[in-house]
């Protein structure tokens, strides 16, 4: 429609910084591109309340006196059905989006870098942080949101098939207080493991040391979240 048009026509000029330019040679392909994706994926979706797009989320986990930052960019929150989604655009090949099975052993597996499932689900997994950033947050706040988790795979958008609700058998997968509790059991041990003593990358395990004094200097000091 016109208004495809002209909002992406807009929102390229100043993401491509070509405001009061005319597009020209490949920015005119490109731009034909969008608008046909942003189109068809308008007539593909259900009705749905936008809430938000680029919105920055972060939070903390520890591991053994280590202060570990997480987080990141939830690209776009939506009411559809009456269900809060998290949705997450991808632009390179797709991947699973089916949860089956029991959760449990669903998670011992991808959270397993050996296995075929931890590759499958990757993009599962990095929306299921989001939601469980949020669930923390909301948890401080006195709130009680179950949230669902949406992934767009751009190169599906023309499949007849095409959806972008993630599923745990068969179902919307919803990401309540239950779930939180399990995704957040697993992803603390994933982090306790990866910062076990033994894995710690010190070079003086017993005290640490800025890496401009003499002695057992630590060269890891300025990077580490270790408490000194």
């Amino acid at each position: 429609s016109e208004v495809v048009k002209s909002v992406v026509l807009e929102q390229y000029r100043s993401a491509m910084k070509l405001n009061g330019h005319e597009l020209q040679g490949r920015n005119i392909i490109t731009y034909q591109v969008i608008c046909k994706l942003v189109t068809d994926l308008i007539r593909k979706e259900e009705e749905f309340t936008f809430l938000g797009a680029e919105k920055p989320y972060r939070s903390v986990m520890t591991s053994n006196n280590c202060v570990i930052n997480i987080g990141g960019t939830v690209d776009r929150q939506h009411l559809a059905n009456g269900k809060h989604f998290v949705v997450d655009y991808k632009t390179g090949k797709s991947h699973k989006t089916n949860v089956k099975g029991d959760v449990d052993e669903w998670l011992d597996k991808v959270f397993d870098t050996q296995t075929k499932a931890y590759d499958d689900y990757k993009a599962v997994i990095q929306t299921l942080i989001y939601c469980k950033i949020m669930k923390d947050l909301d948890v401080k706040a006195g709130r009680d949101t179950t949230y669902y988790c949406g992934i767009i795979f751009m190169q599906d958008i023309f499949k007849k098939d095409f959806t972008y609700e993630v599923t745990y058998n068969d179902a919307p997968l919803a990401y309540d207080t239950a779930f939180h509790e399990k995704f957040s059991a697993k992803l603390q041990s994933v982090i306790d493991k990866i910062f076990g003593e033994e894995n710690l990358l010190c070079t003086n395990k017993q005290k640490c040391v800025p890496n401009f004094q003499s002695g057992n200097a630590c060269i890891f000091y300025d990077i580490c979240h270790r408490q000194k």
